[in-house]
């Protein structure tokens, strides 16, 4: 095998292979987001619905809290509900 083509696929492989625990994080704290606040998505967070990208002002809250990446619950929970939560979907109080 050519070895401008075996090293051109060891880095393809590095690459996909760092971008893989960030793709496993994000959807956990969409469901961290829904645990605590019963709804949310990606584009509560960030501008584009979809994720990625810019972070709104409420992500960029979330990202500043020292425990985002360890304890996404505990670190919604410290900034409190998006302001785009109407307030008959925030829950009622933990148990």
């Amino acid at each position: 095998m050519n070895d401008v083509i075996k090293y051109g696929l060891i880095l393809l492989i590095a690459i996909i292979l760092m971008g893989i625990p960030e793709m496993i994080k994000m959807p956990s704290y969409a469901t961290a987001l829904k645990i605590v606040y019963g709804s949310g998505s990606c584009g509560t967070c960030h501008i584009n619905s979809a994720g990625g990208g810019p972070l709104t002002p409420y992500g960029i809250k979330f990202a500043h809290q020292p425990n985002f990446n360890t304890d996404p619950v505990m670190a919604l929970k410290a900034i409190g509900a998006p302001p785009n939560l109407t307030p008959a979907s925030r829950p009622v109080k933990d148990e």
